[in-house]
């Protein structure tokens, strides 16, 4: 069986909103829109988040703009973590089915087709 080929580095696509320019619903709109569109360009990175620890200097700015937008929106501590991981899980979730077609169409072409 061979091994998953993951790229190293993805490009960092999500970007960061500025919270004293935008309100924070605006914001969180804006990083699940954002992660949405990644999680549909690169499906792989679906799989990637259920089978590896995800750790980039990248992600832990985007883990902590994230906690900064839900403690903008009044929630402290462990509310705001459960807040961005709500989300997080609800994006994540979306874009499985969009991974999954994608995953499932490389396959069959790959394979030649649907023989059944």
């Amino acid at each position: 069986m061979k091994k998953p080929r993951w790229p190293r580095k993805p490009p960092l696509v999500i970007a960061l909103p500025d919270l004293t320019a935008t309100d924070w619903r605006t914001a969180a709109t804006s990083m699940a829109t954002d992660l949405h569109a990644m999680l549909t360009r690169h499906p792989w990175l679906v799989q990637a988040f259920g089978f590896f620890l995800l750790v980039s200097p990248g992600k832990a700015r985007h883990d902590d703009h994230t906690l900064a937008i839900y403690e903008a929106a009044g929630f402290t501590d462990a509310r705001a973590d459960q807040a961005a991981t709500t989300v997080f899980t609800f994006v994540l979730g979306d874009a499985l089915g969009s991974a999954a077609a994608a995953w499932l169409t490389r396959k069959l072409s790959r394979d030649g087709g649907n023989r059944s």
